[in-house]
C-alpha cells in the first residue's frame, strides 16, 4: 500500500490504531505495539515519504502543521524554488502548490 501512495504522488503518511468507538462498531482485532509503529515509520521514510507520523494514537490532523513543515523543508532543500513543475526529464517530480492557502502537495 505504501508504495501505491507513493507512486500516486503521495508525500505525507499517517498511520494509527483503530480503536472502537462503542461497542456497536467493529471491534479491534488486535492492538498494534508502538515499536512495531516505529517499524512502519522508519519503512515509510524508507520508501521515500517526506513526513511520517506513525503511533498508536496518530490520526490524520496528528501534528499536521509539523509534518508539513518538515516535509516542505525536505522539498525546499532538493529544489530551490518551491514551485518546482514536472518537465519532460522527469515528469513525477513532486512540486508543492502555488496556492499559499491550499498547502498541498502534488504530483
Amino acid at each position: 500500500v505504501m508504495d501505491d501512495l507513493r507512486e500516486a504522488g503521495c508525500h505525507l503518511i499517517t498511520l494509527g490504531q483503530y480503536l472502537a468507538p462503542s461497542e456497536r462498531h467493529h471491534p479491534v482485532v488486535r492492538h498494534v505495539p508502538p515499536d512495531e509503529f516505529a517499524e512502519y515509520k522508519s519503512e515509510a521514510l524508507a520508501r521515500g515519504f517526506y513526513g511520517a507520523a506513525s503511533a498508536p494514537l496518530v490520526r490524520s490532523s496528528y501534528r499536521a502543521e509539523e509534518l508539513y513543515r518538515t516535509a516542505s523543508n525536505q522539498l525546499s532543500s532538493l529544489w530551490p524554488y518551491s514551485r518546482s513543475r514536472p518537465n519532460k526529464e522527469n515528469p513525477k517530480r513532486a512540486r508543492l502548490s502555488s496556492s499559499p492557502t491550499q498547502r498541498l502537495f502534488y504530483k
